[in-house]
């Protein structure tokens, strides 16, 4: 054997010895050490790892616990991490940084009670310890019956501390909740002469102004704010999301960039400015954002996701999943994957491939049973198919951890409604609208209940609570109308039709009703003269001409409407319900290619500036049908969710299902369809093709 292969052998066996002769302390405090580094680098799931392989070792070590609570907090595991500090404080009683730090973790739980009891607990030991008397003021400002308490206990801390924003903030908070706004800004302002750094103050001040919808004075203090850290990009992003609030879209939009110039490989904001084009209608220029951002940052995850529900939502999902086909899992982190394999499922849930979903559900639930996203795609799956168990089983799972979620509790009674259980749907419609009242979703869902019931008056009762809660909701409106219709009262019907256009004059469905009441009057020509004579007095009034050509649409008078809406284009461009209307009566009344691309440009142009949108989509399916392309037809149908009945979708997917063969998928699609109370045009169609079936 040569010298050097000597010394390398030596050399393997000293390391080999000298390992297995370190002590548990010296591993335990290895694998902290290396806990600490990737925490600090923000590698939280892999410091995860080195905290409980120091636990193992060590299962009595205080810091272990307290640096694992660390990184569950941010990870956002709060279960984990109040596991972790309540073992670190058991064995550490006299450790008040540990208290504390539970204390804050029940402040952030909005255990107020409990919060409280920690910090009176440190300031027993500790009388000036500042941080469990601001904790002290935080809990007891979260109960309302001592805030009188919290206020005397902030004096103190300002008197004792006055450079330290809690005893101002919060004392301000109190007070502009209690209506004193002009002493909650004066409290403020005090704060800032007192203070080196500004900033938290002038974000509390800015609070207030939100509240008093005081728009000048918003826009005041973030210019200030903005002035203060000219480079943050953050500072110019909330000055764009005011100007954008303001209806400032030119200034908004400067901002934006401004903020983008700053940090352009901020991830986060590129996901704020494509949010701010969603909301400007603009989904061309959202997708751009995205792709732009993904071009020179390829790995970043949560761009790819957003550009695929995107996608989603605009009807393209098969190029989301191709988006989403470009990551290579083993570039990713475990949570990165678990989210890969959520958006993967939801997409193809949301495109009709409800087994390929499945699988990737049962992947993420197999190793993470409680996956909040996988068990809402899985009680989804089960709602279409009917598996009414199933789904009550994963949504109850999900209220667990979350009793105040009102989307679980919608879906549950849904559920609830498939097993033939109304009075437990009905329950939990209940429990929703008193936890939030304030809500209309369930609000709406207790109605329709009611109505799938056909008991008129509880329908009616129901939007009566509503519109207490809810008064300038033109949803519950437009149910109103709806059940006034259904019991005769079309005169009650009209109105609220009327109320319901006025609160949203952009919701298409109101107009069609109201139109559909005109429509079924005995006295056509007089509801057509006063409609022509409205649009006569009010020329700018587009929503009149609206509701004018849906009235032709809705008397068969097909050119007549395309008329008025061609001459809405002209004058207002960038309607979507204009350009959504005028593709489907073009879909429907001419045959010739030319009016085919126009109908389908229009319904690209509406789609692009309402993503999503229902009706939208079921245009645009119905433009791929009439132009030979049934299986694109039912990809695009697909895409909207299951559990959304709507009936004239429902009748056109009954449509596509029979041009492909599927005449049992489409028997079931036409009787839902013709289950729905809802007054849509397609209903006798709907009725004969079914009886043809």
């Amino acid at each position: 054997m040569s010298a050097i292969n000597r010394f390398t052998l030596l050399g393997l066996i000293l390391c080999l010895a000298i390992s297995a002769c370190s002590s548990p302390q010296e591993k335990r405090d290895s694998f902290m050490t290396k806990g600490e580094k990737l925490e600090a680098g923000k590698d939280y799931v892999r410091a995860r790892l080195e905290f409980k392989n120091a636990i193992k070792v060590d299962p009595q070590c205080v810091d272990c616990y307290a640096g694992l609570a660390g990184v569950e907090i941010a990870l956002k595991n709060f279960r984990e991490a109040y596991a972790a500090y309540s073992r670190a404080v058991e064995l550490a009683p006299e450790r008040m940084d540990l208290q504390l730090a539970l204390g804050r973790l029940f402040l952030l739980g909005r255990s107020a009670d409990k919060a409280e009891e920690k910090a009176r607990l440190i300031i027993s030991k500790e009388p000036d310890n500042q941080n469990a008397q601001i904790l002290l003021a935080m809990a007891l400002t979260l109960q309302m019956d001592k805030r009188e308490d919290a206020l005397d206990l902030l004096k103190n801390i300002r008197n004792d501390a006055p450079a330290r924003p809690e005893g101002y903030i919060l004392a301000a908070k109190i007070l502009s909740g209690q209506g004193y706004m002009s002493k909650a800004e004066s409290m403020l302002r005090k704060g800032i002469e007192n203070s080196q750094e500004p900033r938290p103050f002038l974000q509390a001040l800015l609070s207030i102004y939100f509240q008093q919808r005081d728009w000048d004075g918003v826009l005041d203090v973030a210019k200030e704010m903005e002035s203060l850290a000219p480079d943050d990009a953050r500072s110019h992003q909330m000055l764009a999301q005011i100007y954008e609030q303001r209806g400032e879209i030119d200034l908004a939009k400067e901002a934006w960039q401004k903020a983008l110039d700053k940090e352009p490989d901020n991830s986060q904001l590129v996901l704020a400015l494509s949010q701010f084009w969603l909301g400007q209608q603009k989904s061309s220029e959202a997708e751009t954002t995205l792709r732009d951002a993904l071009g020179k940052k390829p790995e970043a995850l949560e761009l790819r996701l957003a550009l695929a529900r995107l996608l989603t939502i605009t009807g393209r999902g098969s190029d989301a999943l191709d988006v989403l086909e470009q990551i290579r899992e083993k570039d990713i982190s475990k949570p990165q994957r678990i989210a890969l394999l959520n958006e993967k499922a939801r997409i193809l849930y949301f495109t009709g491939k409800l087994d390929e979903s499945d699988e990737l559900v049962s992947e993420i639930l197999k190793e993470n049973p409680k996956n909040p996203p996988a068990l809402l795609i899985q009680a989804r799956i089960a709602l279409v198919r009917r598996e009414g168990a199933l789904a009550v089983t994963a949504l109850r799972t999900l209220l667990d951890d979350a009793p105040d979620n009102v989307q679980y509790r919608i879906l549950l009674a849904q559920a609830h409604l498939i097993n033939k259980e109304f009075k437990l749907a009905e329950d939990q419609l209940r429990r929703a609208t008193q936890k939030t009242p304030k809500d209309q979703r369930p609000w709406q869902a207790l109605v329709k209940l009611y109505l799938l019931e056909k008991d008129m008056n509880l329908a009616q009762n129901a939007i009566n609570d509503a519109l207490k809660s809810v008064p300038d909701s033109a949803v519950i409106y437009e149910l109103q109308g709806r059940v006034q219709w259904l019991k005769g009262d079309t005169s009650s019907a009209e109105k609220s039709f009327r109320k319901a256009i006025e609160l949203n004059p952009n919701w298409l469905i109101p107009y069609r009703d109201l139109a559909g009441v005109l429509a079924k009057s005995n006295k056509l020509d007089v509801a057509e003269k006063g409609l022509k004579d409205a649009v006569a007095k009010h020329p700018k009034a587009w929503n009149l001409k609206i509701l004018l050509a849906t009235f032709y649409e809705q008397t068969g008078q097909a050119k007549s409407a395309i008329s008025v809406y061609e001459g809405l284009i002209k004058n207002m461009p960038e309607h979507p319900l204009v350009y959504n209307n005028l593709a489907y009566l073009y879909t429907e009344h001419y045959d010739d290619k030319e009016h085919l691309a126009q109908a389908k440009d229009l319904a690209e142009r509406a789609l692009s500036k309402r993503p999503g949108d229902v009706s939208v989509l079921d245009t645009q399916a119905w433009i791929l049908f009439k132009s030979g392309e049934p299986e694109k037809a039912l990809e695009v149908i697909d895409t909207v969710d299951a559990n959304v009945q709507n009936p004239t979708l429902l009748y056109h997917k009954g449509v596509v299902l029979i041009a492909l063969g599927e005449k049992e998928k489409a028997r079931i699609a036409l009787q839902q369809a013709l289950e729905d109370e809802n007054l849509f045009p397609e209903r006798e169609k709907a009725q004969k093709l079914l009886t043809a079936l």
